[in-house]
């Protein structure tokens, strides 16, 4: 919080939670300005000073899920919900709300006029200890939720060098390297988030490499959306471009790239678990020049560095996950909604989304709320790599039911995650590409059966999913080189042939009722 913007921002922020007869404050500004992180220091003072009895966060998104909003807040005030509907668990949690006599909301990342109490936050009349701190990139969200008004402003050109001289690693004597990295840096606009990311891909560059960046701003067609991406397009797609050093003849573009790609994949705000990741990119083909699947691993966990470092993924708490900024998600989502390699994602489903057969890869969350409509099959000749996601949250039983017609015409499919997913595979058609299956949290009935259909199978993962047996039938995946079991539902005994186990690369197993047969 080092730039006078966010300097003022704040202490205009501190003053009005402290003033009465303010219960909403609207912080706006451009996409990367830094809102997000104003937000968070702001509930990080809050708590450290004792300002409130409980402090909370959660991010909205373009599409909220509602229920999973409410799980959150629950959790932090300890309630259990007793009722199962949305309205129900919201008059629990408003009832427990209205028990506390102090509390910040701090609400990230709202797209348009929103009401809280759909959730289950008192505040005004209702709850006069309960103040709220949305972010969003749209002023008139503000006003038309009757906010105090507080925009985050772009760093001053001094400030916006300082910042990026710092994140180049530039030292004070290059004059000439200077002189063009000040030109790039004010190609930024004074976005935080821009000025990081342009100057973590250049920094150890030679000045040649930079006189072609700086080049490449003044080419620009200057094509963005101005609501969603704003100024922050074309310094994303500098750093995304320099990525690019060696073409994947099976994805068409840098395997890097790719690996960035794929994350966008991921629902905003998701700490994605790079072990997901790295199967799914070792199925659509990355690093096809390495031939040992323990070496493909390395080489996706060394991208993975590689794009932190470059301030396109972010660091999480944990040391196995990852997080993508949700603007430099909305920039992947925009890489990808034209070209060759077309995605589309989309979370809390309220009706099957129109789709074409030019997706190349397709990412449904959240999407058991359109069950009585999932169609029988749909026609995707060209899609590589699927995630179907039922309720997350959902109770243990309900599942996303889908009929093994559905993949009919999945020829091309690589990888397929699915997760509280319940299917037969007997009427499962061949799926001869397929390289990566996934099941987290499914139904499978006619497993074993079915694996004939799956002979590219390399990765197979089972965790906690439901299948009926486990058979010789395994040994005949002769490309299978990955497989983990844990807490697979059986009801017997299940035998894995030794001669199996012996071949496996990878080899993870955990629960009951696994026995080994020679």
């Amino acid at each position: 919080m080092d730039s006078e913007s966010s300097k003022s921002a704040f202490n205009q922020i501190m003053e009005a939670i402290n003033a009465k007869g303010v219960n909403m404050i609207g912080l706006h500004g451009m996409p990367g300005v830094g809102k997000t992180t104003l937000a968070k220091e702001v509930g990080k003072h809050a708590r450290e000073q004792k300002l409130f009895d409980k402090v909370v966060m959660f991010t909205m998104s373009q599409n909220p899920n509602i229920r999973t909003i409410q799980d959150k807040v629950a959790e932090m005030f300890g309630l259990n919900f007793d009722k199962n509907t949305e309205e129900g668990r919201a008059e629990e949690l408003f009832r427990s709300m209205q028990r506390v006599n102090k509390i910040l909301v701090i609400v990230d990342d709202l797209w348009e006029e929103f009401k809280m109490e759909s959730i289950g936050i008192p505040f005004g009349d209702d709850h006069e200890g309960c103040k709220i701190l949305l972010t969003t990139r749209r002023q008139q969200v503000c006003t038309k939720m009757n906010c105090k008004e507080i925009q985050l402003g772009i760093l001053s050109k001094d400030e916006a060098w300082v910042l990026f001289r710092d994140k180049a690693g530039l030292e004070d004597d290059c004059s000439t390297l200077n002189d063009v990295a000040k030109e790039v840096a004010a190609q930024c606009k004074g976005l935080p988030l821009a000025i990081v990311v342009v100057a973590k891909a250049l920094k150890g560059e030679s000045l040649n490499e930079w006189r072609d960046a700086n080049q490449r701003f003044k080419d620009s067609t200057h094509l963005y959306d101005e609501e969603v991406l704003g100024g922050v397009l074309e310094p994303l797609k500098l750093s995304y471009d320099y990525l690019k050093k060696g073409i994947n003849q099976m994805t068409g573009i840098n395997d890097i790239q790719m690996c960035f790609l794929l994350c966008s994949l991921f629902p905003e705000d998701e700490e994605i678990d790079t072990e997901i990741l790295i199967t799914c990119g070792i199925g659509v083909g990355l690093f096809p020049y390495v031939s040992l699947i323990e070496d493909k691993r390395k080489k996706i966990v060394e991208a993975l560095k590689k794009l932190k470092k470059s301030g396109l993924l972010l660091e999480t708490d944990g040391a196995d996950t990852i997080r993508i900024h949700d603007v430099i998600r909305d920039f992947a989502h925009w890489l990808t909604s034209t070209g060759e390699n077309r995605f589309m994602v989309k979370d809390t489903l309220k009706e099957w989304p129109h789709m074409d057969e030019s997706y190349t890869a397709i990412a449904l969350w959240n999407c058991s709320s359109i069950i009585k409509i999932f169609p029988d099959k749909v026609e995707f000749s060209k899609l590589k790599t699927l995630f179907l996601v039922g309720e997350r949250k959902r109770k243990r039983d309900d599942f996303l039911v889908v009929f093994g017609t559905f993949f009919e015409e999945m020829k091309a499919l690589q990888v397929l995650l699915l997760q509280r997913v319940s299917f037969s595979l007997k009427g499962l058609p061949s799926l001869p590409n397929l390289k990566t299956l996934w099941c987290y949290k499914c139904r499978l009935k006619n497993f074993s059966s079915s694996l004939t259909n799956m002979r590219s199978l390399e990765i197979l993962a089972l965790i906690g999913t439901e299948i009926d047996e486990i058979s010789e039938e395994l040994v005949k995946l002769s490309a299978l080189k990955y497989l983990r079991l844990s807490n697979v539902g059986v009801e017997r005994e299940m035998n894995i042939p030794p001669n199996l186990v012996s071949r496996m690369i990878v080899f993870f197993i955990a629960g009951r009722n696994w026995k080994f047969f020679a």
